[in-house]
């Protein structure tokens, strides 16, 4: 009887470990059909390439996204942008989508991320662009301002890290063993798991709305394209690792900076943390919205980031 037993516990244990890895290959959780498809291939100097997304003509305004994710979480945005006139360009991060996969020697961090924007924007030959960044896309942007305070004169921080008051520990033991590629790989194989263990994520990022399940399964067809968990993880990791932290003080750029007070991803407070950081700012705090203010609101973001674009343009011609 007991070894009966035993032999039942050693099946399920087989199940639960293999089962969601072989997910994918018999029909038990497989993304791939909500995967965005490639854009435009632009090369880098230093041998990666982005898949970039361009929109309209106009104004070229950039924009970044956030951790995970891909250049398609701010399509809503994009698009609603066009409708302003502007040319909107949005890309997937190296790691990220259809972009190069990040090199391990290479560090994956804001800064190396915003030495790439800044390749991005000079291979493109974009004069001026206005850039937009959205939650870690923020602190790229952040940096990139200040590596090179010429590359662009307009900026939008939405929903934007870059609030050094607050350093988090990175996870350690046991946590770090949960968060880490392999046990993500692992969840992303059932759509049982993953779906249970991303909605609170989820409604988190929606809060004070309820999550969107349609979202949440863009978002793992993201996350599981080969290679992606590894970025996502070292980016957790090494923003605390090989990364001293913001100067938003340095960013000389008018600056927009856009946070929904509900956000729980991101403290509000740290939207004033950067108002009072950024000389040239201007701090618009949006009442009813959470994190997923892209998603949810794109034409109320447009209209706020058209007006900004006209006064700071309007500034440079005093």
């Amino acid at each position: 009887m007991l070894k009966r037993i035993l032999q039942i516990l050693l099946l399920l244990l087989i199940l639960v470990v293999v089962v969601p890895f072989i997910g994918p290959w018999i029909g038990l959780s497989d993304y791939r059909a909500n995967a965005p498809s490639p854009g435009q291939q632009v090369d880098l100097s230093d041998g990666n390439h982005l898949n970039v997304y361009r929109e309209g003509s106009g104004r070229p305004v950039v924009l970044i996204h956030g951790r995970p994710g891909s250049g398609s979480m701010m399509r809503p945005l994009a698009l609603a942008l066009k409708q302003r006139g502007f040319a909107p360009i949005t890309y997937d991060r190296v790691g990220y989508g259809h972009s190069s996969r990040r090199n391990l020697d290479t560090p994956a961090n804001p800064t190396e991320n915003a030495r790439e924007l800044l390749q991005l924007i000079n291979a493109l030959q974009l004069d001026d662009p206005y850039v937009i960044g959205y939650s870690y896309g923020g602190g790229v942007a952040l940096e990139a301002g200040r590596l090179d305070p010429h590359a662009f004169s307009r900026l939008a921080l939405i929903s934007s890290i870059g609030d050094n008051s607050e350093r988090v520990d990175p996870p350690q033991g046991a946590e770090r063993l949960l968060f880490s590629a392999p046990v993500m790989r692992w969840m992303m194989g059932t759509e049982f798991v993953s779906m249970r263990v991303g909605r609170p994520g989820n409604a988190a990022m929606f809060y004070p709305h309820h999550g969107d399940d349609a979202f949440l399964r863009q978002a793992f067809a993201g996350l599981s394209m080969p290679g992606v968990p590894d970025t996502f993880v070292r980016e957790v990791m090494e923003r605390y690792q090989e990364f001293d932290g913001f100067q938003p003080e340095a960013v000389t750029a008018c600056t927009l900076i856009i946070q929904g007070v509900e956000d729980m991803m991101v403290p509000a407070k740290g939207a004033t943390v950067l108002d009072e950081a950024i000389q040239d700012s201007e701090l618009r705090l949006l009442e009813g919205t959470g994190h997923a203010v892209v998603i949810e609101q794109p034409d109320r973001l447009a209209k706020l980031l058209a007006e900004h674009d006209e006064k700071c343009l309007q500034k440079m011609k005093w």
